[in-house]
């Protein structure tokens, strides 16, 4: 006997919010259950691994592999316009020595020496086009 998705998607919930007097649990061996919830959770991942995968680098197709993230973004976004660790701290409201901890990052990922080793691999990047064209789609959304 086949049963739907979402009779285990219910089942699974009941379980898990431990209403287990459904009738249609009583029915139901635990081993299927625990099957089936990791089969779920398995799905989920995927999806999710797809979906960052799917989402474009904001450094363009010769950086297409790295992945920043926001913070980081808004980090080299300000350091691009010319502040300083201490004023993007400011500006952020972070410490200037979690900034110096996200341009460290930033400089490994991109295998970067120095900040203006970092600045100017940035700049020849679409970067600034690609994050400033982010910014607007989610202050219009």
């Amino acid at each position: 006997m086949t049963l739907n998705k979402n009779y285990w998607d219910q089942v699974i919930d009941e379980v898990e919010n431990k209403h287990s007097t459904n009738f249609a649990f009583q029915f139901t061996s635990l081993a299927e259950i625990s099957a089936r919830k990791l089969a779920r959770n398995r799905c989920h991942r995927k999806q999710v691994i797809q979906e960052t995968k799917m989402r474009p680098s904001l450094l363009g197709r010769k950086y297409s592999h790295i992945r920043l993230t926001p913070r980081e973004a808004e980090c080299m976004d300000l350091i691009l316009d010319g502040k300083t660790n201490g004023q993007v701290g400011e500006h952020l409201k972070l410490s200037s020595r979690t900034v110096e901890y996200y341009v460290g990052n930033l400089k490994q990922k991109l295998h970067c020496r120095s900040k203006s080793e970092l600045i100017g691999k940035v700049r020849e990047t679409v970067f600034e086009k690609n994050y400033r064209k982010l910014i607007k789609e989610k202050q219009a959304g």
